[in-house]
């Protein structure tokens, strides 16, 4: 049987700290993707006139989405202790 001990409070604040960093990285990661996706999109509009409305609206709600997940990164980054 293998004993876990307990990591005390100080291994788990920075393990907290890593986790919500590495949250807020993986949320920025999004972010970018979005944006170069609604990029992607309005591009696509230009030579697609007949779609160009509902590219141009989907690239509008993946930028919103953008601003949605830097936001949600901004609440979960935190300092290093």
């Amino acid at each position: 049987m293998t004993s876990h001990a307990d990591p005390g409070p100080g291994r788990r604040r920075v393990d907290l700290v890593a986790i919500r960093n590495h949250l807020a990285d993986v949320a920025d990661a999004v972010a970018v993707t979005e944006d170069r996706l609604a990029d992607t999109l309005d591009r696509i509009a230009q030579t697609q006139p007949a779609r160009a409305a509902l590219l141009h609206t989907r690239a509008t709600r993946a930028r919103q989405y953008a601003i949605v997940e830097r936001d949600r990164a901004a609440q979960y980054r935190m300092p290093p202790t």
